[in-house]
């Protein structure tokens, strides 16, 4: 037997960690793939989805009725993916519609979160460390409601893998 087979990509994300596999090997009738984290497989050409982010050496071993095995493999790999949103407005006037400003996204560390509000002037009037913790509109000296303006806002994180990012903007309070 002669093992043969290519993969639909040699690297994804871990938003769609799926890889397809097409077996061409030669003078073969059975087949053993190792996808390299611990799953096996004896479909011919299989799919599968990784469970987690990292490098994966995928093997396949090819045999035929007179015991004549062949392997080979290819290394995948399974790249973190993370994305962080943040509105461009919102509207803190007792509604509960839209009332908070926070942040909002995937792959992302709760370790050595901040979003910092600066006003017009470059004062800093609100801080959280917690991504669930947003800011209401109210000031962090005094807790006196915010005006109707337009705020900068910072966001330091990092993604699922510990990279650092830093990510800013600008808000607008409307009532």
């Amino acid at each position: 037997a002669s093992a043969i087979f290519t993969s639909s990509s040699l690297s994804e994300t871990t938003l769609d960690p799926t890889f397809a596999f097409t077996n061409f090997s030669i003078n073969a009738t059975e087949y053993i793939w190792d996808f390299g984290d611990g799953q096996m497989s004896l479909v011919t050409s299989p799919i599968y989805t990784y469970a987690d982010n990292g490098n994966f050496v995928v093997s396949l071993t090819a045999n035929n009725i007179f015991n004549c095995p062949d392997s080979t493999f290819l290394i995948l790999e399974v790249k973190p993916s993370y994305d962080i949103y943040l509105p461009n407005a919102f509207t803190p006037d007792g509604d509960d519609f839209n009332g908070i400003f926070y942040a909002k996204g995937y792959g992302i560390s709760d370790k050595d979160y901040t979003l910092h509000i600066f006003n017009r002037w470059g004062d800093l009037i609100f801080e959280s460390h917690d991504m669930n913790q947003g800011w209401d509109g109210t000031m962090k000296k005094d807790g006196t409601k915010a005006q109707d303006d337009v705020y900068t806002w910072v966001v330091y994180f990092r993604d699922i893998s510990e990279k650092k990012h830093k990510k800013e903007g600008h808000v607008s309070l409307l009532k």
